[in-house]
Parts: structure tokens; sequence; C-alpha cells
């Protein structure tokens, strides 16, 4: 076998191999959807990602003749440090051949880089955060992953815990299908507005930048207790509004209130993934056309809920779940804008009982399974 080299974008590494790695990882996986490599450059893009606001980050790619076989990243988040663990770093990003002397080789060049830092530990994949693409898909490989959610090899667990890595938490996708009796969940949405406590709304897409921040608000408020999190701020805001303006419409956001005051929201987005999956990578010359189409007619069969919070103050209790309730509820039945294949609910910890019931209750059993890891970095 020929040697492994391992090199750091900016430092001997392409952005083109980059690219390249979880094409060349997925090439029999009839699941995978390459992103668009605009969109995978902005990801990691210094000037244009919120994380470089307060964060760093170092982007590996593996060589064996030549060749780009893996990617991984390495990143250290200073929000994540000071809510949860100072010594902590982070990798992120990771695709790899079903080869452990390169993925170890990965992993040893981004401990490196952490301990070089300071960083005792290492947590993951989070790419570049919490907020974005985490987890590593574990379960639930026989269809495609949803947008902003991982696409992993059934082989990739083993690769990160041959690494020295054990799992820190789990993470679920459920998929309410175009064919499951959402009965149940409309029941009790109904019996929720009884009495008129609550009041259900749909968002407010003239006043998008005010209805987010609002949205955030809540967002950190509801998760602040949570596994890992970490607040958005300000930039992640601005920057999510600036993605999603082009296609939201008032009814994919759900507010509810409680004397006019907002007390829980959620959002959902068309998969995009669908529309993106024949592009190969490329807008020009004429995808670019095709995808601001379906972003403007919502012609995607698919869709995502990426964020929903409730105030902590009403969480884990019957008044919390009927705010849990209208809001899914407030949701599948605006997605029917056209027939659909199925509405994800994503990402939800193992550890949040109420809200993996609820979903449950939706959708059934979980549709994907996302682990998270860890692992000591030698001193």
């Amino acid at each position: 076998m020929s040697p492994i080299e391992i090199r750091e974008l900016g430092h001997g590494a392409a952005f083109s191999d980059w690219v390249a790695v979880p094409v060349l990882v997925h090439k029999d996986d009839p699941h995978f959807i390459r992103q668009l490599d605009i969109k995978e450059r902005l990801r990691i893009a210094r000037w244009f990602s919120p994380f470089f606001k307060t964060g760093t980050a170092a982007f590996f790619v593996a060589y064996r003749g030549g060749r780009p076989v893996g990617r991984v990243s390495a990143q250290v988040n200073p929000a994540f440090q000071a809510l949860h663990d100072p010594d902590a770093g982070h990798f992120g990003f990771f695709d790899c051949i079903d080869d452990m002397d390169v993925s170890n080789a990965l992993f040893g060049a981004a401990k490196a880089w952490l301990a070089l830092r300071g960083c005792r530990s290492v947590i993951g994949p989070f790419s570049l955060t919490i907020n974005e693409e985490s987890g590593l898909l574990v379960d639930g490989f026989d269809e495609p992953a949803a947008m902003l959610m991982d696409q992993s090899r059934p082989y990739a667990a083993r690769l990160v815990e041959g690494a020295g890595f054990s799992k820190a938490m789990d993470a679920y996708a459920f998929r309410v299908r175009g064919s499951v009796d959402a009965t149940p969940i409309r029941k009790l949405a109904r019996l929720a507005l009884e009495g008129g406590e609550l009041t259900v709304r749909k968002a407010r897409g003239e006043r998008l930048a005010d209805e987010m921040r609002q949205f955030v608000e809540i967002f950190n408020d509801a998760w602040s207790g949570n596994w890992g999190f970490v607040p958005w701020t300000d930039a992640d805001v601005r920057a999510m509004a600036r993605d999603i303006k082009p296609f939201f419409r008032d009814e994919f956001g759900a507010v509810v209130e409680i004397g006019g005051q907002p007390v829980g929201f959620a959002m959902i987005i068309p998969d995009f993934n669908e529309v993106i999956a024949s592009f190969g990578g490329r807008l020009l010359p004429f995808n670019w056309w095709r995808l601001y189409r379906d972003m403007k007619d919502v012609r995607s069969r698919r869709f995502r809920i990426p964020l929903l919070g409730i105030r902590r103050e009403y969480q884990r209790s019957v008044l919390g779940a009927k705010i849990l309730a209208l809001l899914v509820a407030a949701l599948l039945e605006k997605t029917p804008l056209r027939a659909y294949d199925w509405v994800e609910l994503s990402w939800v910890l193992e550890a949040n009982r109420p809200m993996f019931s609820l979903c449950r209750m939706a959708a059934g059993a979980p549709a994907k399974q996302y682990r998270f890891y860890r692992a000591e970095i030698p001193s």
C-alpha cells in the first residue's frame, strides 16, 4: 500500500480534493446526494460562516498515492467551551474510505491540532457547530438524508470507534409519511385549543428578520439545558434569515401564543436535497434556474422541521405538551401544498423524552439514528 499523507486546506490540500472525498466515499451509495460545491465552499469560508466570528478550525484531507481518500475538520468553539467543557475541541465533516489506517491518520492530525490549542478531549461530529449539520449516521441507510443532515456509510462508525471514540449521545430523525394517519396528533391539537388559553398563528414573512430573532430567543431558552447546546448568535440569525428568505412562506412557520406573547414556535422547510440530487454539485449552466424555480414554487414533496422550541417554563408540563402538539399539527396541516412523501422532525435527542414520545406518536419508529462521539486527547 502506498503511504498516507495528510494535508491541510491552505497548506497543500485543494478545495477540489475536499469536495471530491464524499463523492468517492459514496460512489456506490444509491441514496447519496452531492451537495452544491458553492455551498460546501461557503460553509467553511472564514469570511462567510458565522462560526468564524469567534471560532477557529482546520480542514484536513488524506491522500494515498496522490488521491484524496478522506477528510475531517478540527475546530475550537469558545461558546461551547464556556458553557460545557473548557478543554474540549470538536471534529466534523468526516468522510473516509473503508480503511482504518486512513481514518486513524486523519483523527491523529485533528487531535494533534487541537492539542496544540490546549484541548484535552474531542467531541463530534459537528460541521461546524451543533446548530449546523451534526451527528454521525449509524442507522437508517435505506433512504436519502434530508437537507443539513449527515450522510455516512455504514462502516463509518467502526472507523470512528477504531480511532478511540465512544458514544456520548444519540439523536433521531422521525418522518411523518404522507400515507401515515396523523389523526392522533391533530386530535391532541384540537383539544389544546379548548378553553382559549392557547392560540396558534402563522409566521409573518414580511417581518422575517424580526420573527427570526423572536424564534431564536425562544429556541435559545428552550434548548439551554440540553446536551451540547450552544446559543444562536445575532450572526447566526442574520445568516439563517438570508438563507431562507428566497423560499419562505408564512405557512412555513407556526407560533403558539398565550395572551399575545409567543411561547413556542416551529419552522418547516422544503427539502432541497430532492431538487439538487441530479445537479452533480454544479449550479451552472442551468441548474441555478431549476433551483430558483423549485424554491419559488415549492415543488418539493419532502420537508424538514429543523427548528422547534417551547419556553422552558412550560416544558415537562401538560401545557407544554399542548403547545408541542399545536406546533407539529399546524405545520402538518400546511405542508400538503401538494401531496408530500414525508415530513422529517429532526434531530431529537434520546434524552429529550417528551419530544421523543410526541414524535413517535406522530411518525412511528425513528427513520434515522445519529451518534455523537467523544475521545480523550493524550497529553
